[in-house]
C-alpha cells in the first residue's frame, strides 16, 4: 500500500523482553529538543529512502534503546496509524534476545524505560477522557504518574486489546491530543 501524497512513513517496536521472571516491553523518553521533545515513544522515527518500515523499525530500536536486532524475532505488525502531523507510522512487535534491557543509545533519547506487560492488563490503564464535544481523547495510564496518547497510546491500546486479550480493534479513529500535533 502506498502512501497518501503528502505524508510520511515511519515505523515503531513495541520491543518484548524478559526481566528475571517478568516480560517487559520498553518506552522512550525522547530528549527535550527537537521534535516531540519530552514526549514518551516507542522506539522508532522515519524511513528511510529505499528501507521498508519493518527496517526502519528495526533499525530505530538498535539505535534509540541498543536492541540486537540481529538476534531479535518479529511477532506481528499492528495497525498503521495516520498522525495528524502528517505521518504514517507502522507498528512491529518484536521479541529482544535473551538478557537484553534497553538502555539510552541516542541523543534523541533522553532515556529508555522498562514496563510490566502484565500491567498493561490492569482494567484502570485504559481511560477515555471528554475534553471537548469530539470524540472521546485515549490515555494509556501505563505507571504511575505515565499517562500516554495516541499515536503511542493507540498502538500500545491496540497491542493490549489485540495481543493481549484476543480483540480486534482498529486505531483508525482514534484521535490525537493537541500538542502531538506537530
Amino acid at each position: 500500500m502506498g502512501l497518501a501524497p503528502g505524508s510520511r512513513a515511519a515505523a515503531v517496536a513495541i520491543v518484548l523482553f524478559d526481566a528475571g521472571d517478568t516480560a517487559r516491553y520498553c518506552l522512550i523518553k525522547r530528549a527535550k529538543r527537537g521534535r516531540n521533545a519530552g514526549q514518551w515513544a516507542l522506539p522508532g522515527g522515519k524511513v528511510e529512502p529505499g528501507e521498508s518500515s519493518l527496517d526502519a523499525a528495526l533499525r530505530e530500536a538498535h539505535e534509540e534503546v541498543a536492541l540486537d536486532t540481529s538476534r531479535s524475532t518479529v511477532l506481528g505488525r499492528l495497525d498503521d496509524f495516520v498522525t495528524s502531523s502528517g505521518f504514517v507510522i507502522s507498528p512491529y512487535v518484536v521479541a529482544a534476545p535473551r538478557g537484553w534491557r534497553p538502555i539510552a543509545a541516542d541523543e534523541e533519547v533522553q532515556g529508555a524505560f522498562e514496563f510490566a506487560i502484565a500491567d498493561l492488563l490492569r482494567p484502570d490503564v485504559v481511560r477515555w477522557a471528554r475534553v471537548d464535544d469530539g470524540p472521546a481523547l485515549l490515555q494509556m495510564h501505563v505507571a504511575a504518574g505515565v499517562r500516554i496518547h495516541a499515536p503511542t497510546g493507540a498502538v500500545l491500546w491496540q497491542f493490549r486489546q489485540t495481543a493481549l486479550h484476543g480483540d480486534e480493534v482498529s486505531i483508525a479513529e482514534l484521535r490525537q491530543p493537541l500538542f502531538t500535533h506537530r
